[in-house]
C-alpha cells in the first residue's frame, strides 16, 4: 500500500494564498487531513462543532481541538449549537450550515472533511440499505457545491484508512476515540461492525469490487449531468438549465436523481423526496411560463427546458422590461429566456482570475465597471469592441466574420451593452476593458444557453 503525501489528496487548482476550511472532531481522519494539509503549504483555518452529546468526552474533544490548533498554529472556530430533536439529521444540517456561514464570512470557497475510501464502501451500503438503487451507488464525491460561491472537498477520498493510520503514526500524531463509531444503534455504526467481521484478504476484494463499480457508475452519471444540465459548466451556479429532451432520454433510474441534485445545489435544505420529482415532471409538461417553488428555488417552464433559478436574490422575469427590440436588464440576477436561448447572470464573489473557466457560452465581467441598466438586443451595422485578447478595435460584423460564424446564425447573435458599449457578443467573445483582474472585487457571471435547432 502506498505512502500517504499530498499527491494523494484529490484537491482543485488552489490560488496562491488561497484557504481551505478544514472540519476537525479530533478524531483520526481530520486530524491527519488538517496535518497533512498544514505541512504541505495550504493555508487552512480548522472549525469544530462540540455538539454535547457525549458529556465530558465532548468537551475533552473540543480541548484537544483547541491545543491541536494552537500547536498547528492554525485559526480555530468552534460552535455549540442547540439541543438536537433528531441527533444525525440535526447534527449533519448544523455542521454544513455553519461551515457556509464561516466559508461566506471569511470569503473561503472550500470546506474540506476527512471522508476516505472505507468510508465510500460503507455510504454505498447504507444508501443500498436505505432503498436507494443504481443512484445510491455514486457514493461521495471528491467535490461538490455547498451554494454557489462555496465547495465542499474531500481531499481523501482516494486514501484507505489503514494508510491514514500509518500516516498518523509516522508523524506521530494523537488523536480522539468516538466510541460511537464502534457502538450505537446507528445504521452506519451497524454496517462499519459488519465489514470489521470480514477477513483482511476478503474485505480487501470487497473493497476494491466496490470501489470500481462506484467510479463505473459515477461516470454514466457524470455523463448523463453533462448531457442534461451543463455538468461541465460548474458546481458555482445561480441556476440550472435542464433539457427536456436529454432528460427525458436518460434512464428512468436518473431522471428523478438529476432534479432533485440541481434542487440541492441551488437550496440544500430543498426537500428530496419523490413527491417533488412528481411535480417537475408535471411541470415538465405544462404550458410554457408555469412556475413551480420548493425553499429558494424558482422552477420556470420554458419551450424546451425547465430552468432552475434560485430566488434568494430576487432572479425572476420581474426585473427584466422589453423596449422595441432590446432588452433591459436592471441590477442584480435575471434569467431570461429570448427566442434564440437563455441567459442568466448573478453577482458572485471574487474569484482568482486563473481559476476562471473560459467557456464562450459562460462570461466572467467586472461588475463595477459595468453601469445598468445593461442592455441586451442583437448587433447593428457599425456595431464596434475590442475583442478579449486581440489586442484591438473590430466591428462586430468583421468578428463575426473572422470567428467564421455560419452566414445563417450571424442574424441572431445578441449583444450585451453597458451605456453604448460593447460588453460581450454574447456566445462568443467579451470585450477586453470588462475582464476580471486582480483588482476586480465583485465578478457578474452570465451564462448563455442557445435554443436546440429546431
Amino acid at each position: 500500500m502506498s505512502v500517504l503525501t499530498s499527491d494523494s489528496l484529490i484537491l482543485p487548482v488552489l490560488g496562491d494564498r488561497e484557504t481551505l476550511l478544514v472540519g476537525i472532531s479530533g478524531g483520526l481522519d481530520s486530524v491527519v487531513l488538517a496535518h497533512l494539509l498544514s505541512q504541505n503549504g495550504y493555508q487552512v483555518e480548522l472549525a469544530h462543532v462540540n455538539y454535547r452529546l457525549r458529556g465530558r468526552e465532548s468537551d475533552e474533544d473540543e480541548q484537544f481541538v483547541r491545543e491541536f490548533a494552537k500547536r498547528m498554529d492554525v485559526p480555530l472556530h468552534v460552535l455549540h449549537p442547540e439541543d438536537p430533536k433528531s441527533v444525525q439529521t440535526w447534527a449533519r444540517g448544523v455542521r454544513y450550515d455553519w461551515f457556509q456561514e464561516l466559508s461566506k464570512a471569511a470569503g473561503i470557497r472550500y470546506v474540506a472533511v476527512a471522508h476516505h475510501q472505507d468510508d465510500q464502501l460503507e455510504t454505498m451500503l447504507l444508501n443500498l440499505l436505505r432503498g436507494t438503487g443504481l443512484s445510491g451507488l455514486c457514493g461521495m464525491r471528491p467535490l461538490r457545491p455547498l451554494n454557489a460561491a462555496c465547495s465542499l472537498l474531500r481531499p481523501l477520498l482516494g486514501a484507505r484508512r489503514a494508510q491514514i493510520q500509518a500516516y498518523a503514526n509516522a508523524n506521530d500524531l494523537n488523536w480522539r476515540e468516538d466510541k460511537s463509531n464502534k457502538e450505537g444503534p446507528y445504521a452506519r455504526t451497524q454496517i462499519r461492525n459488519e465489514l470489521l467481521q470480514i477477513p483482511t484478504a476478503d474485505y480487501e476484494a470487497f473493497l476494491q469490487a466496490g470501489i470500481e463499480l462506484q467510479r463505473s457508475v459515477s461516470i454514466i452519471r457524470g455523463r448523463i449531468a453533462q448531457k442534461c444540465f451543463g455538468e461541465e459548466m460548474g458546481g458555482h451556479a445561480p441556476f440550472y438549465s435542464l433539457g427536456l429532451q436529454d432528460w427525458k432520454g436518460a434512464p428512468h433510474w436518473a431522471q428523478g436523481w438529476i432534479v432533485l441534485e440541481i434542487l440541492q445545489r441551488l437550496d440544500a435544505s430543498a426537500p428530496r423526496r419523490e413527491s417533488v420529482v412528481k411535480v417537475i415532471e408535471a411541470l415538465a409538461e405544462a404550458k410554457t411560463g408555469k412556475k413551480a417553488t420548493f425553499g429558494r428555488v424558482e422552477i420556470w417552464k420554458e419551450r424546451d427546458r425547465v430552468m432552475f433559478v434560485h430566488a434568494n436574490n430576487g432572479a425572476s422575469k420581474t426585473n427584466i422590461e422589453l423596449s422595441g427590440h432590446e432588452v433591459i436588464l436592471q441590477e442584480g440576477t435575471f434569467a431570461l429566456n429570448v427566442s434564440s436561448g437563455l441567459l442568466v447572470g448573478d453577482v458572485v464573489q471574487q474569484v482568482s482570475p486563473e481559476t476562471i473557466t473560459h467557456h464562450p457560452n459562460e462570461a466572467f465581467l467586472d461588475a463595477d465597471k459595468l453601469s445598468h441598466p445593461l442592455i441586451l438586443r442583437k448587433w447593428q451595422p457599425g456595431d464596434r469592441f475590442y475583442p478579449l485578447g486581440l489586442g484591438g478595435s473590430q466591428k462586430v460584423k468583421s468578428f463575426l466574420t473572422n470567428q467564421k460564424v455560419p452566414s445563417s446564425q450571424r442574424k441572431d447573435v445578441q449583444i450585451l451593452l453597458s451605456e453604448g458599449k460593447v460588453v460581450w457578443v454574447v456566445g462568443i467573445r467579451i470585450d477586453d476593458a470588462f475582464k476580471v483582474s486582480n483588482q476586480t472585487k465583485r465578478i457578474l457571471n452570465i451564462k448563455w444557453l442557445p435554443s436546440a435547432p429546431q
